[in-house]
């Protein structure tokens, strides 16, 4: 038995129980373990349950075992099971891969960990293997690169942007629905938030991008069954990497503001009705309508999501 067969059994035998423990957390809290929010965001745009999905790797790298040790014969002298097998999981790496950066703009850190699994088996197959592996994933994802999915749907597996959604805060008859997406990191958001403590003619809608307790702010009704990972899902789709954000509901689609300024701006003319400002300078998105936002540096008034944002006019840090 060749020193790679070892390798690779014993590296499949660590890949499969570590799946099996996804599948068995999965089964027994009914989420998935993951180390960012990216895995809840591809959880939501996958038709197939995660249970099964996990189950495919699951027997994946079980099939992969069981060739490197006792299927030594392929189906050309010069190509094996096993390499096959390598081959069609870094295709379907790929896939997965391509899909998470060029679609959807999140990354999850367990599928990551599962692509490393295979492309390092790959790697350490030989020359031959590492070609042509590289070759299959090097092509899926140019293809990806290349194709464009315009912006997805948000059919959300019937959820709503109230799905998302801490808490509410509403006067008397409120007129308009507006959703707050915001980080507790940002100071921009809390002035937002700072500035719709008093009563006005708006609905406000919280939706944090990640887990939180509790929101200064007075005369709340909170929704604890809120999904945050959704919210990052929702600007995912929307190509926006930054907060704070401003969804408002209109009867032809919604409309998106970003930046401190503008939403202050836009609440002080609907909201507070002062006249400094025109409603209708925000952009409205309508079904299959393609609109440019990018994912490109934060501007002034504005917090990239995977960063932490200092106080304004020091610049933005990384997280630590």
């Amino acid at each position: 038995m060749k020193h790679t067969d070892k390798i690779t059994q014993g590296i499949a035998l660590l890949a499969a129980a570590f799946v099996g423990v996804q599948m068995a957390t999965i089964l027994f809290s009914g989420d998935a373990f993951c180390l960012n929010q990216g895995c809840k965001v591809v959880e939501e745009l996958t038709k197939v349950p995660p249970l099964f999905v996990n189950l495919a790797g699951f027997l994946f790298f079980v099939t992969l075992f069981v060739s490197s040790r006792w299927l030594k014969n392929g189906p050309h002298p010069q190509v094996s099971w096993t390499s096959l097998l390598l081959l069609g999981g870094l295709a379907a790496e790929g896939v997965l891969v391509g899909y998470q950066v060029f679609v959807i703009r999140t990354l999850c850190s367990y599928c990551l960990i599962v692509f490393g699994v295979v492309l390092f088996l790959n790697l350490i197959g030989g020359l031959r293997q590492i070609i042509l592996g590289l070759s299959v994933f090097a092509a899926t994802i140019v293809a990806f690169s290349a194709l464009n999915f315009g912006q997805p749907q948000l059919t959300l597996k019937n959820r709503t942007l109230l799905s998302g959604t801490f808490a509410k805060t509403s006067c008397i008859a409120p007129e308009n629905q507006l959703y707050l997406f915001f980080s507790a990191n940002c100071p921009h958001c809390q002035t937002v938030i700072k500035t719709l403590e008093n009563c006005n003619s708006c609905e406000m809608h919280f939706n944090p991008i990640e887990p939180i307790e509790t929101l200064e702010h007075p005369e709340l009704q909170h929704f604890p069954d809120y999904d945050p990972s959704l919210n990052r899902l929702i600007l995912s789709l929307l190509g926006i990497k930054t907060v704070p954000v401003m969804i408002v509901e209109k009867p032809n689609g919604f409309s998106v503001i970003k930046g401190e300024d503008p939403i202050l701006s836009y609440i002080n003319k609907v909201c507070f009705n002062y006249s400094d400002h025109d409603a209708d300078q925000s952009q409205t998105y309508v079904p299959e309508q393609d609109y440019g936002y990018t994912s490109g540096q934060s501007t002034e008034g504005e917090c990239e999501i995977e960063v932490e944002c200092p106080d304004p006019g020091q610049g933005t840090t990384p997280a630590e």
